[in-house]
């Protein structure tokens, strides 16, 4: 399809083991910027978008096929749910009633169940539109959980929204309904390197996050209701700091896992509000990224066991709006809990620029 402000483009990817084919769909301006997503899982394969010092270049970590996504187990670029991060020993209460759900991570040795269980919403196949909306391309994502679906309650209906500007900013819309109360929290785990990862530069990307306090864990990477000051610890980002200064930082009370960071940070501003949260850029390409959401928490990974086709340890970023952790079971953390009526709505955006 061919417009004036930009082209979408659908071809196929490849096969999956139970025969469907996943598609790519491209959405191109003509200054170069470029956003390929899958109808796999939501995959977002390149965010492509001009640099100050090297062109047009890639801004997340990417695999070739769609084999190579399902066969890594990293979530790379995919959404996460039907609840996105750990809930302690893969169990949660609604309305008194008990639900296990498979613990499929074992961080510390210890069961949880991790990003919606053995096959999350980053193995389904979702149900893609692309469309046009004036200067903006985006696709419509779709997708229903049955009843059941890794042992969670209620059959539930999401739909996931991409859009895509010509300055190089992905929107992300994520809207969810469901017949019964279930636990829901969506969140995009894409790998952010800026380019930096392809030229061996990743350890000197810098981040700021506008956030005062985080959800300690401890080894078993469960927080139970306790939030804490960043300051004093290696973990605060208010002011800009290099990656690589931050993996050397002094730890003496252990605040760092396995050497950087895999942290819930709770957002300063208010929850539901839109407000600009992360901050993080490549100054060796000159370009600068921007994330806003309006999302309470912010879990920030720092790739500490990634270990897929080319990428390892601190290759990228991911920078996942969400709630909090473990939320089903904490009452004092904002309710996860979705009931009949009501409508899940949130969203995130990272907005692309050239270094001043």
């Amino acid at each position: 399809m061919n417009r004036m402000a930009g082209r979408i483009e659908v071809k196929e990817w490849g096969q999956l083991p139970d025969g469907r084919t996943a598609h790519l769909i491209t959405l191109t301006f003509p200054n170069g910027c470029e956003l390929v997503i899958s109808d796999l899982g939501g995959i977002v394969t390149k965010i492509q978008v001009p640099t100050k010092a090297s062109g047009l270049q890639n801004m997340v970590l990417d695999l070739p096929a769609p084999s190579d996504y399902l066969a890594a187990r990293s979530y790379l670029g995919a959404i996460a749910g039907r609840f996105a991060n750990r809930i302690e020993a893969g169990r949660f209460l609604v309305d008194g009633v008990a639900y296990q759900l498979a613990t499929n991570d074992q961080p510390g040795e210890v069961p949880c169940h991790l990003h919606g269980g053995n096959v999350g919403f980053d193995q389904r196949m979702w149900r893609a539109e692309p469309f046009s909306e004036g200067d903006t391309l985006g696709v419509r994502l779709d997708y229903t959980s049955p009843a059941g679906e890794e042992n969670y309650p209620g059959e539930l209906h999401a739909t996931t929204t991409y859009r895509w500007t010509e300055d190089g900013t992905w929107e992300i819309e994520y809207v969810a309904t469901a017949t019964a109360a279930t636990m829901v929290n969506l969140t995009q785990h894409s790998y952010f390197d800026l380019g930096a990862a392809r030229t061996g530069h990743t350890l000197d990307l810098q981040l700021r996050v506008d956030a005062e306090a985080y959800t300690p864990v401890s080894a078993d990477m469960i927080p139970r209701g306790e939030i804490a000051s960043l300051a004093g610890t290696p973990l605060d980002l208010r002011s800009t700091t290099r990656l690589g200064d931050l993996y050397q930082s002094p730890d003496p009370h252990g605040h760092l896992i396995q050497g950087g960071l895999d942290h819930n940070y709770v957002l300063n501003g208010t929850p539901g509000q839109m407000r600009s949260v992360a901050w993080l850029t490549n100054p060796e390409s000159g370009v600068a990224m921007t994330m806003s959401t309006d999302q309470a928490g912010l879990q920030i990974y720092t790739s500490v066991v990634l270990d897929c086709g080319p990428w390892r340890k601190y290759d990228g970023v991911c920078l996942e709006a969400q709630n909090f952790p473990n939320a089903p079971n904490v009452p004092s953390f904002p309710s996860a809990c979705l009931r009949p009526g009501q409508v899940y709505l949130h969203r995130t955006e990272y907005a692309f620029r050239p270094l001043d």
